[in-house]
This record gives structure tokens, sequence and C-alpha cells, in this order.
């Protein structure tokens, strides 16, 4: 996960952590096909490195819990409250 975090956004991070199993059924990734997508969502300490964009990130920043772009996939501001939460993974 670490690999994937520096490659797309240039963070060094470690010590991941689970914070939800997420299973969405039915979605359209390439219409007109429906899939059902399971998404493991992590949270961890950043050690170093700017964060920057890529080949897959257009933009990075850093926001206010509740001050998310508006352009964010609906489902990520329920995760990223879930991630800084303390306890156990949520599993949906």
């Amino acid at each position: 996960m670490s690999r994937e975090v520096y490659e797309e956004i240039g963070l060094r991070t470690h010590n991941p952590r689970l914070t939800g199993v997420y299973s969405e059924g039915n979605l359209r990734i390439i219409p007109p096909a429906r899939e059902h997508v399971v998404v493991l969502a992590f949270r961890c300490d950043v050690v170093g490195g700017p964060p920057c964009i890529s080949d897959e990130v257009a933009e990075v920043g850093y926001f206010r819990l509740g001050s998310f772009p508006h352009l964010i996939v609906p489902t990520h501001p329920g995760r990223v409250e879930d991630a800084i939460r303390t306890g156990p993974p949520i599993v949906t």
C-alpha cells in the first residue's frame, strides 16, 4: 500500500491500518455493464514527501472535515470519517 500511495501522490507512508471494508453492488464502472466492487480503506502515517499529482491524480490537497471539494466521489467523505474515528474497521 505504501508504494501505491507514493506512486500516486508522492507521499511516503508507513503503519497502514484497515479502517473499512465496503461492499458496493450494482455499480456502473464501465457502462452499460454493472459490477460488484469491494473497497478496502486504510489509514496510514505520512512520514515524508510533498504531495504531488500523477498520471492517476489530477489534484491533491488537505481539507477539513465537511469541507471536501464538490467533485469528490460521494462515498469518500464517509470513508474519511470512518478512518479517523477509533475502533475496529467498519464492514458494510
